[in-house]
């Protein structure tokens, strides 16, 4: 009896694996010749950063792969689309998927600028998190904090943390470097306004609350002096007041140097 049950068994297993080998043959032979009927674009991060709109998104598509729709999915190209879309400074990563019904899906998600950098040639350029130098955009003025200044040129779209850095490149770096700092920090994002560059190579920082200036001095020790900077803001201005000082020096290790108004 357990011998006719494992035939038995054995038959419909086989049955079943026949079956599959042959319906996935037919999903495999019909599944190039869907026509592409719709695209579907996502910019995963759109409520917070508009770098980039759906429109923008299919004119690249179109740009790079010619007229999608009515034609064979078999005949696109799902890699070269996403190194195409992936090779525009705006864009962190690219994902393209063909659906079942024959649809395409674009996921996309941009970069994060979190400087904007206006040069001593009053060009300008965005820094954005991943250290990427971005151009400024025709539809998006993200509120970020400003750099300005004796700062250089940037060379087309290039990472500065994957590149030499030297003369003009290195300045470039030590901003992104602070911007991410202060980014990272909740208080130091609402309160830092601005970063201006004089011509030896010192930052000033000017914040929207108070009427000082912050000399920072080189772009060094960024802990140490903004942990030397909210002492004396929690230990100072809390008790003098925020109006009471024109400057506020951070470039002398051990102590805040300041100059009343």
């Amino acid at each position: 009896m357990n011998k006719i049950k494992k035939i038995r068994n054995f038959i419909v297993v086989s049955l079943l694996m026949a079956y599959m080998i042959v319906v996935l043959g037919l999903t495999s032979d019909n599944s190039e010749d869907r026509i592409c009927n719709a695209i579907h674009i996502h910019i995963l991060d759109s409520l917070e950063n508009r770098l980039m709109t759906e429109e923008d998104i299919l004119g690249i598509i179109e740009k790079g792969e010619g007229q999608i729709l009515g034609y064979p999915v078999g005949e696109i190209n799902i890699r070269t689309m996403e190194n195409n879309l992936k090779s525009y400074p705006y864009i962190k990563k690219a994902e393209v998927f063909i659906c079942v019904d024959g649809s395409l899906r674009v996921d996309i998600e941009q970069r994060r600028p979190v400087m904007r950098v206006i040069n001593r040639y009053q060009e300008s350029y965005y820094l954005a998190s991943d250290g990427t130098i971005m151009p400024l955009s025709r539809t998006f003025t993200p509120r970020v904090l400003v750099a300005n200044g004796n700062v250089g040129r940037w060379d087309g779209f290039m990472n500065v943390l994957k590149n030499e850095v030297a003369g003009d490149n290195e300045m470039i770096l030590s901003l992104y470097r602070i911007a991410r700092f202060v980014d990272q920090d909740d208080f130091w994002k609402a309160q830092i306004e601005q970063i201006y560059v004089d011509s030896s190579g010192e930052l000033e920082l000017i914040p929207r609350v108070g009427a000082h200036i912050i000399e920072f001095g080189k772009p060094v020790d960024f802990d140490r002096k903004f942990r030397n900077l909210m002492a004396f803001y929690e230990q100072g201005l809390e008790i003098t007041g925020w109006n009471r000082y024109e400057r506020i020096s951070l470039k002398y290790e051990g102590q805040v140097v300041c100059t009343l108004r």
